[in-house]
């Protein structure tokens, strides 16, 4: 599991942190937990919320979904690492067999995913505006660009409680946002928060 916390200012930035002995929760930080498979042998049923649970008996399959266990164990860590006395919010997405969780005193989504190539012009026409296709389209890395700008949608519309209906709908205004690329091992990922 690795630990970042991002600071939230005119230019926002990342600080890896190193565990969260001791580690205090402020307005405009928002705490980032990022796993992959060593967090599977940390899942255990028992430590799911009762919504979980009941997601999983009337979804069986989902229980051998290492996604949903990875994305799990990192929501178990932070709740038995770290002992809060405000009210936080979290939002949590995973691919690729990673996850990663945000936590925040104020709302918060976010979105991960795992880079790879792929034909991403039907989704331009589907959901994008023509500011946004015009960057995909006369960036540098238009794949990087086309998942910035994807994640972002769906972050905000975690943040904003939406379905997928709305994507279309989520524009580069809606919210404040910041997107950043991760590496593990040969992965490639990219998130964004939306806050």
């Amino acid at each position: 599991m690795r630990i970042f916390l991002l600071k939230i200012r005119k230019k926002s930035k990342i600080i890896s942190i190193k565990n969260l002995d001791r580690f205090k929760l402020k307005q405009n930080e928002i705490l980032l937990l990022f796993g992959g498979d060593e967090m599977l042998s940390k899942y255990k049923y028992e430590n799911l919320s009762k919504e979980d649970k009941i997601k999983i008996d009337s979804n069986p399959n989902l229980a051998n979904k290492n996604e949903f266990k990875i994305a799990r164990a990192l929501l178990f860590e932070f709740e038995k690492n770290y002992k809060f006395a405000q009210t936080i919010h979290q939002s949590i997405s995973h691919s690729a067999n990673h996850a990663i969780l945000a936590i925040s005193l104020d709302k918060v989504g976010i979105d991960l995913e795992a880079i790879k190539n792929r034909d991403f012009y039907p989704h331009l026409d589907f959901c994008f505006s023509d500011d946004e296709k015009y960057k995909v389209q006369n960036s540098p890395n238009p794949l990087n660009e086309f998942y910035k700008i994807w994640t972002y949608k769906e972050a905000s519309l975690k943040f904003f409680n939406l379905g997928f209906y709305a994507l279309d709908t989520m524009q580069e205004n809606t919210t404040r946002h910041f997107s950043d690329i991760l590496y593990n091992r040969e992965s490639k990922f990219i998130y964004s928060v939306a806050y």
